[in-house]
């Protein structure tokens, strides 16, 4: 089929719309074919996105030239809870990581060496309150019934709800937004990630350390929290709030299909010619989060989406605005077919 027919079948609003397209890429001597292939194969996969959406990703500079890092993304599986033969969930792999400490790198520099000089420092540090804080010496079970008392009285409290967006001074008005919205109501707490380890959804130091980790222990906890033993009405309205402040579509479809293992403005920023700044595809530590969330179905179905509205006060998105406005949603089984097909291969 020719590029001309897939765009009107991506864009079958308006048939003027796949013209304009077209003639825009006339215009730069078709030099992003290759690009605009695999946008109209992702357009497919997000056909709920309103058409002038459609179009800004279709004639967008940067999108086209950097869908190779998206493609990248996709086919990246996750490290730990996916399994890498069929790529599918792997609850082992989410057992081990649920419970996981972080020895901090000092702990794990000293461990790896021969040294006797710094197996002696290691058993000092081994005496350090950073330490014991991590629950290092411990047995897992021990740090378990420690995890597990914080927890309950996070709901004790009503503080169950994760809330997750780039941290400023907007996320944080959005945040005592919100708490105010529901004090008189289900008395639920929208927490940040700065005080996870406190509350029991994550082990004590692994926010400063891994924070990857962080947001996988603390998702875990939201989609496991009904099966610990805890008691509480409000284990039944937990769920985890995205501020979507500071994102627009392609910010999003960026974040979505960056690679869900590192944050990528950690290394070297990619050289793509024509692109001296990134606006939206050199993807940080936020970005990540969304990166992972979108690859399990559990955390998704547990996840909302709000916004600071045009006239300032907060908006709660509905799935229809999230999918038409942003184009985000669950791509796990995505993926997954993305990575059977390229066994076949």
């Amino acid at each position: 089929m020719e590029p001309i027919q897939q765009l009107q079948e991506v864009l079958p609003e308006n048939p003027n719309l796949a013209s304009e397209v077209w003639q825009w890429h006339q215009i730069n001597d078709f030099q992003y074919q290759e690009a605009l292939l695999y946008i109209i194969q992702e357009l497919r996969f997000h056909f709920e996105l309103l058409p002038a959406k459609k179009v800004d990703l279709l004639t967008s500079e940067e999108y086209l030239k950097t869908y190779q890092i998206r493609q990248k993304g996709l086919q990246t599986l996750p490290n730990e809870w996916i399994d890498p033969t069929t790529a599918t969930l792997s609850n082992d792999g989410l057992d081990k990581l649920w419970l996981k400490p972080v020895e901090g790198y000092l702990a794990r520099i000293l461990k790896a060496s021969n040294d006797p000089k710094d197996q002696a420092r290691l058993e000092k540090v081994k005496q350090s309150k950073a330490y014991k804080y991590r629950g290092l010496d411990k047995t897992t079970e021990e740090r378990k019934q420690a995890r597990l008392e914080k927890l309950q009285q996070s709901i004790d409290n009503q503080e169950v709800v994760l809330f997750l967006g780039r941290q400023n001074r907007i996320y944080k008005a959005l945040q005592k937004q919100l708490n105010e919205k529901y004090a008189g109501k289900i008395r639920l707490r929208f927490i940040s990630d700065h005080v996870w380890s406190s509350r029991g959804y994550i082990e004590p130091g692994v926010k400063a350390s891994d924070n990857r980790l962080s947001l996988i222990q603390a998702s875990e906890t939201i989609h496991r929290l009904s099966h610990l033993g805890l008691r509480g009405e409000a284990i039944q309205d937990r769920y985890i709030m995205f501020s979507l402040d500071g994102y627009d579509m392609k910010h999003c479809l960026a974040a979505m299909y960056s690679n869900c293992n590192k944050i990528a403005r950690s290394y070297a920023k990619p050289i793509i010619e024509g692109i001296e700044r990134f606006e939206f595809a050199y993807t940080g530590l936020t970005d990540l989060e969304l990166a992972n969330i979108v690859r399990n179905k559990n955390w998704f179905a547990y996840t909302r989406f709000c916004r600071t509205g045009s006239d300032g006060t907060l908006e709660e998105l509905s799935e229809t605005q999230v999918l038409t406005e942003y184009g985000i949603k669950y791509i796990g089984d995505l993926m997954r077919s993305e990575y059977i097909s390229r066994r076949a291969h």
